[in-house]
């Protein structure tokens, strides 16, 4: 439980289900893979019509971040791709497709967003485009037909790599020290609500993750029955 968290339930605690369930598939405990689907399960009745999840903030009135919105979406796919829920995936894809649209229509994600995917934030919240951009490459290169979503992907990747720190004219004259060059703010611009003028150790290793499987086909271990052979880490 983060020390950020306020509230009783959090929808994002999906992707603890993930870990659960990778859990219970190397010990072949299957009572902790069932675990899992039923906190996926539960997830799925706080959904809306256009597939957003309620108690997806830090507390209960929290319009939620990019971030935790991606949390969740994260652990129905890695549930999914270690047990075959095709429900979880279908949440997945209903999601993602209505960040697509969007991305396509203002150009940019925005750092949360409320009931019906609709933007509530004017900043961007570069953990969370990270994190999308590696469900939708990983549905790319899981489901048929979702080519597309290795084209937003990857343009996301490219929206990120583009405000690292380091870059030239990117952070000023701190940004090239050592300890942060490379880094990934949490918010663009970085006076954006989540976590200000900061560099996140895991907003960088989000984008890495997106850049390992868009650069080298890298993935996680729980991708590894849907593409046959891929590198595992």
């Amino acid at each position: 439980m983060s020390a950020l968290a306020r509230g009783e339930v959090h929808t994002y605690n999906t992707r603890s289900a993930w870990g659960l369930a990778v859990a219970g598939t190397t010990l072949r405990e299957q009572g902790l893979v069932d675990a899992a689907l039923r906190n996926c399960r539960w997830a799925l009745t706080q959904r809306d019509a256009a597939g957003w999840f309620a108690n997806t903030g830090f507390s209960p009135d929290e319009v939620p971040l990019l971030h935790t919105i991606a949390y969740v979406l994260e652990g129905l796919q890695g549930v999914h791709a270690l047990t075959g829920d095709e429900e979880l995936l279908q949440a997945v894809i209903v999601a993602t497709d209505a960040l697509k649209a969007a991305y396509r229509r203002d150009g940019f994600l925005a750092g949360r967003f409320g009931p019906g995917f609709s933007p509530a934030a004017t900043w961007r919240c570069l953990t969370g485009e990270a994190q999308i951009a590696t469900v939708l490459l990983r549905l790319a290169r899981t489901q048929p037909g979702r080519e597309d979503d290795d084209v937003v992907g990857r343009s996301l990747l490219e929206d990120v790599a583009r405000v690292q720190l380091g870059r030239p004219g990117v952070g000023g004259r701190a940004a090239g020290r050592i300890a942060a060059h490379g880094g990934v703010p949490g918010s663009y611009p970085v006076w954006g609500e989540y976590c200000s003028f900061c560099a996140l150790n895991w907003a960088t290793k989000f984008f890495l993750d997106g850049l390992l499987i868009a650069v080298h086909g890298v993935d996680e271990p729980s991708f590894i029955q849907a593409r046959p052979g891929a590198t595992t880490r």
